[in-house]
């Protein structure tokens, strides 16, 4: 969605306003409309260009990147202006989203913030009529499979079990029998990294001219990580969408293919979004990502065309390796490109290693079910899985060959998919 989209919508809510001017046209005298894109000026973001050229990459700050020292600008092509006053609580902003500003021009030269508009969600297109052979889709994210997980390929077999209608009672094997697709929303694998006991002595200049030594390790990865996996996926008797994450050794690029009406990443964008804001609720930055019309505006684009820009609103939106689940049902007002409301159902998937959980999702009445798939040990479940459902700390590296037994019942968690009230 481009300047024009929002120009109408700011247009269209602030008439009695006068029309978007640029940056270097603001009228200090009077209360202006400024449109342009959003650039977060933060000290503890990590400068790609930097860390190319260091011999050791800067750590990213595992709380994210925002400080109170930080500066908030608004760019378009005459100039760029700071803006104030701004509440962080009301509004998620992130480098590279198209906003909209009403405010006034401060003596120093600032833009005092009184409201701020997104471009708003792109038109969407017709749900499907229901044919009576649509089946359910069913989505998965960290499996986390390789050679030393010995609790993820337990947890990976009862899915297996149950998604070719081998295991549970029979209202499970049904259910299992509606599912016509899985979704590995990325870390199908986890990548095994085996340290070279010698490590290399490097030295390197600071910026005191001194010379300062340094030890470097090399890795690589274990051949063996995909193995495991190749298995599952050809055990599955379902079509299957395999998305790369994190942990997967493969290319990672985006943006990746729609299937069918849905749109889902494997949680690379949420992650790093995540570092620019003052809140922790991950399913709102999920829909602010709609409201956007923007899935990654934090990726770095050096394109003519940005491809993360969202042409077509999906009807389904997912985000995998996500702490918990979560789903929402989202409305959208109409637009100047959309004079009919719109909705699209967001889920947040979990890591399967640590949740046992996987989403079904019926892609004609948009309703989701949360299923709890747990396998039976020789051990007390609980080492590894909370009263709660939610996946406690475990080994990364766990060869611990105890004896599991796929259960005859499934643990069901039947989540009915309406809106989130958390």
């Amino acid at each position: 969605m481009d300047c024009g989209t929002t120009q109408e919508i700011c247009a269209q809510k602030w008439n009695q306003h006068p029309k978007p001017c640029r940056v270097l046209d603001i009228n200090p005298s009077q209360i202006s409309v400024v449109i342009g894109t959003l650039y977060c000026e933060m000290e503890l973001k990590p400068n790609v260009l930097e860390d190319l050229a260091r011999e050791v990459p800067l750590l990213v700050h595992a709380n994210g990147y925002l400080k109170t020292t930080d500066k908030i600008m608004l760019e378009d092509e005459s100039g760029r202006v700071r803006l104030v006053g701004i509440d962080r609580s009301k509004y998620t902003l992130v480098t590279g989203i198209i906003i909209g500003v009403l405010g006034r021009e401060t003596s120093k030269g600032d833009f005092q913030v009184l409201e701020i508009l997104y471009p708003g969600a792109p038109p969407q297109p017709p749900l499907p009529s229901s044919t009576g052979e649509q089946g359910l889709v069913a989505i998965v994210s960290g499996l986390d499979l390789n050679s030393n997980s010995t609790k993820s390929e337990h947890r990976a077999d009862v899915l297996l079990e149950w998604l070719n209608g081998n295991i549970g009672a029979k209202d499970h094997q049904e259910l299992a029998r509606k599912v016509g697709r899985l979704i590995v929303a990325g870390n199908l694998t986890k990548i095994t990294h085996t340290q070279n006991q010698d490590h290399t002595l490097k030295e390197t200049l600071n910026k005191s001219n001194k010379r300062t030594t340094y030890s470097e390790s090399s890795s690589s990865i274990s051949i063996s990580t995909t193995d495991r996996a190749d298995q599952f996926m050809t055990e599955l008797n379902i079509p299957i969408d395999l998305m790369p994450g994190n942990q997967d050794p493969t290319i990672q690029s985006l943006p990746q293919q729609l299937t069918h009406l849905f749109l889902g990443t494997s949680g690379q964008n949420s992650d790093d979004i995540f570092r620019y804001v003052g809140h922790e609720d991950r399913l709102r930055i999920a829909g602010d990502m709609l409201r956007w019309s923007h899935i990654a505006p934090t990726a770095p684009d050096t394109l003519h065309h940005d491809p993360f820009i969202l042409t077509c609103l999906p009807h389904v939106y997912f985000i995998g390796n996500q702490p918990d689940f979560r789903t929402e049902l989202i409305d959208f007002e109409s637009t100047p490109q959309q004079e009919q409301p719109t909705r699209t159902r967001v889920i947040l998937v979990p890591k399967f290693s640590k949740s046992g959980t996987v989403v079904l999702v019926d892609p004609v009445s948009l309703e989701t079910q949360q299923i709890l798939l747990l396998p039976t040990s020789s051990k007390n479940l609980n080492h590894s899985i909370n009263d709660d459902g939610e996946g406690g700390e475990e080994d990364e590296d766990d060869d611990d060959d105890e004896e599991v037994v796929l259960p005859e019942k499934i643990v069901l968690d039947i989540h009915a998919g309406d809106d989130d009230d958390d």
